[in-house]
């Protein structure tokens, strides 16, 4: 009886120990389990105060570059305004000296030289010469004749002036070309302008219209 006992006794104290064991390595891997979630934690939250960081500096940078890139957009615009105004002064002294040069003496010069350009665009044997009001008071055909080059189409003096303007336009059939001083200043007008675009949009070299300013 007492040698059943002690074995009795001797198997609850192995099933003591046993859960003993697996109750120490459960706690350990516990632990361990414990440790490592708390070390990858912090390996995420310090990544993902990396990324905040490096994201934070891309936008620093880009907003940074827009910035520059706007105050030289309003440096070059404010340049190229300055620039359209003194041209607009410019056109406004030429339009003056343009009407004052056209009763003038030379105005009939300039007159037969816009004449002739435009007949050898039209090309052809004869162009008809529609003059302003002044010029076509004053003028014979046989003056508006004289102007021909003399390889160049006959110019014949039109029934009527221009409504408005000085200087000329010159027909020939259903395609004419405007020969008159304020055109021909329109079009050099619209040259500039254009290179200002240009300029503006960053598709010219910024010298283009240095001579004009």
């Amino acid at each position: 009886m007492a040698e059943l006992r002690g074995n009795v006794d001797e198997l609850v104290a192995q099933v003591h120990r046993s859960a003993e064991r697996r109750a120490l390595a459960t706690e350990a891997a516990a632990d361990a389990q414990a440790k490592r979630i708390e070390g990858e934690g912090a390996a995420r939250v310090e990544a993902a105060r990396a990324a905040a960081r490096e994201a934070c500096a891309a936008r620093t940078a880009e907003q940074r570059r827009s910035q520059l890139a706007r105050a030289d957009l309003e440096r070059r615009q404010a340049r190229l305004d300055a620039r359209e105004a003194r041209l607009e002064r410019v056109w406004s002294a030429a339009h003056a000296e343009l009407e004052r040069r056209a009763s003038g003496p030379d105005g009939d010069a300039a007159r037969a030289a816009l004449c002739r350009d435009a007949a050898r665009q039209l090309g052809g044997e004869a162009v008809v010469v529609t003059l302003d009001p002044d010029a076509h008071a004053r003028l014979t055909a046989a003056d508006v004749a004289a102007w021909a080059d003399a390889d160049g189409p006959t110019l014949e003096k039109g029934p009527e002036p221009l409504a408005a303007g000085h200087g000329a336009r010159v027909s020939a059939d259903r395609a004419s070309v405007d020969a008159t001083f304020e055109g021909r200043l329109a079009q050099a007008r619209e040259v500039l302008r254009g290179t200002i675009a240009d300029l503006l949009a960053g598709t010219a070299p910024e010298g283009t219209t240095e001579g004009a300013s």
